[in-house]
């Protein structure tokens, strides 16, 4: 047993030392685990405003490692890896960002501004996301736009 566990930990020493150590991407909604291999490389958004236009675009990408957020639920950290801000209403790509997965649909937003909520919500795929670019706060929900995204090739 000690050397088998020698032997991994030989493993890990030369095969990790240039990888990650994020934690996996997992979906909990429902009380189940389920692997999300599309959000594993970087995913561009594209978010547009009411009158479906450009303006911003955010390069991301997800990790499994715990993000801190004033909303309930099983927050993630993002990395932004490119921001453009095009037009109005922009959108906070230069903050701190967290994503949440449940069943189908993905949120990404700003979550560390307690009652100050910005976030992309929508249907996710392993090719897609669409949805709606909002503001949540004490005065309620106000859209701003729209979201849609896929994964970098």
């Amino acid at each position: 047993m000690r050397s088998v566990l020698t032997s991994a930990a030989a493993i890990l020493f030369i095969g990790g030392c240039a990888k990650e150590t994020a934690q996996p991407l997992e979906d909990h909604s429902h009380g189940a685990t389920v692997a999300l291999p599309a959000l594993r490389v970087p995913w561009t958004l594209t978010i547009l405003d009411m009158q479906r236009r450009v303006i911003g675009q955010l390069t991301v990408r997800f990790t499994g490692d715990n993000a801190p957020s004033c909303r309930g639920g099983d927050w993630k950290r993002i990395v932004v890896l490119n921001y453009r801000q095009l037009g109005e209403p922009a959108f906070p790509g230069n903050d701190q960002l967290s994503y949440i997965t449940e069943g189908g649909t993905l949120t990404v937003g700003r979550n560390e501004v307690c009652d100050g909520y910005v976030m992309l919500k929508g249907d996710l795929t392993s090719t897609s996301f669409s949805g709606d670019y909002f503001t949540l706060g004490l005065g309620g929900t106000s859209q701003l736009g729209y979201v849609q995204g896929a994964p970098n090739k």
